[in-house]
C-alpha cells in the first residue's frame, strides 16, 4: 500500500495478545510505524506523538475507549480513532460515531478485513488530500 511506511499508528489495547496481533496484521498490511500502548491514560499522554490513526479497544478499563475518543477528538478533531466493539453493543457502537470514530471495528470473524479496509479509506482520503494540497 502506497505510503503505508509514513502512516503512524497507535495499538491500544490492555490485553498484549491483542496489541500483538493487530501490530502484526498491520505490518502484514505494510504498516511498520506501530506504537503499541497499554491503555487508553497512555495513550492520551503520547498524543504529542501525532500518530495518523488508533485504533483501540473501547471495553478498557479505567478509561474505556469512548472515554478516549471524546477527549481525542476534542484536542486533535482531524486525527482517525478506529475502535474495537462488540456487535451487540449497537447503542455504543452508534455512540462512538457520533464522537467522531472513524469506524467501528465489530469484535468477530471479520475484524481483521474490517480493520484493512477501515485502513485503506484513511490511506485514501489521506492521498486525495496530499494531492489536492500539491495542485493548489
Amino acid at each position: 500500500m502506497k505510503f503505508s511506511n509514513t502512516i503512524k499508528f497507535f495499538i491500544v489495547f490492555n490485553d498484549s495478545f491483542s496489541r500483538l496481533l493487530y501490530h502484526q496484521y498491520l505490518v502484514k498490511l505494510g504498516f511498520k510505524n506501530n506504537i503499541l500502548i497499554e491503555n487508553a491514560e497512555d495513550c492520551l499522554k503520547k498524543l504529542d506523538l501525532e500518530p495518523d490513526v488508533i485504533f483501540m479497544d473501547c471495553g478498557m478499563t479505567p478509561m474505556s475507549g469512548l472515554d478516549a475518543l471524546k477527549i481525542i477528538k476534542d484536542t486533535y478533531p482531524d486525527m482517525h480513532v478506529l475502535l474495537y466493539e462488540c456487535p451487540n453493543k449497537k447503542q455504543l457502537m452508534q455512540e462512538a460515531l457520533n464522537h467522531g470514530a472513524a469506524a467501528v471495528i465489530p469484535k468477530g470473524d471479520q475484524d481483521l478485513e474490517m480493520l484493512r479496509l477501515a485502513v485503506e479509506k484513511i490511506v485514501a482520503g489521506k492521498l486525495v488530500s496530499q494531492n489536492a494540497e500539491l495542485v493548489q
